[in-house]
């Protein structure tokens, strides 16, 4: 067993995260389907997306404690990625029109730099910030100055999370330190 799987088993670790990333994330997504003039159906699936994330979070904490070692990791690798694929759809659909909605790809590697190393972490930072190109070129008459905020959005998702990684790699992970015997 290694660090990370180590990290992944920490059901507090993962408690933890989804007890504040996932209200801001429906906060996020709320005020977005609120505040947007998009066509109903956009506004919809979003909505329907938002309540998916919102059951799947809520539920996933509960069943992870019921899996052993191993598949802890992989099914929270799962959440990370199930979410960033919700994410995804609802800035495409609404970030147009409320742009702080790019937020919700920074929490995959904001999330992955608590629980992995500082390669998964990066990998995940550049993953979203692809997304965010994506979405941005996929999006009608694009000016220079969109494309400055998105890549300042890039360089935040990246540095932010490779920051909050190094810190957690300091921070002595919860159980470990439960569990270490005393000379």
């Amino acid at each position: 067993m290694n660090s990370t799987t180590d990290k992944y088993d920490s059901q507090r670790l993962v408690t933890l995260v989804g007890y504040f990333a996932t209200p801001f994330a429906l906060f996020l997504g709320g005020l977005a389907v609120a505040f947007t003039d998009s066509n109903s159906w956009q506004k919809t699936l979003s909505l329907g997306l938002l309540g998916f994330a919102a059951f799947f979070n809520s539920v996933f904490p509960r069943f992870l404690k019921q899996q052993d070692v191993v598949d802890k990791g992989r099914n929270v690798k799962f959440r990370l990625y199930m979410n960033l694929v919700v994410n995804s759809v609802v800035v495409f659909l609404l970030g147009d029109q409320f742009p702080p909605l790019w937020l919700l790809l920074a929490l995959t590697p904001l999330a992955t730099a608590i629980y992995g190393n500082q390669k998964r972490t990066l990998m995940n930072a550049i993953t979203a910030s692809i997304v965010l190109l994506l979405i941005q070129a996929l999006r009608p008459e694009t000016r220079p100055l969109d494309w400055a905020v998105v890549s300042v959005e890039i360089a935040f998702i990246v540095l932010i999370s490779l920051l909050i990684n190094g810190v957690s790699h300091l921070v002595v992970h919860p159980e470990k330190s439960a569990q270490m015997p005393r000379s």
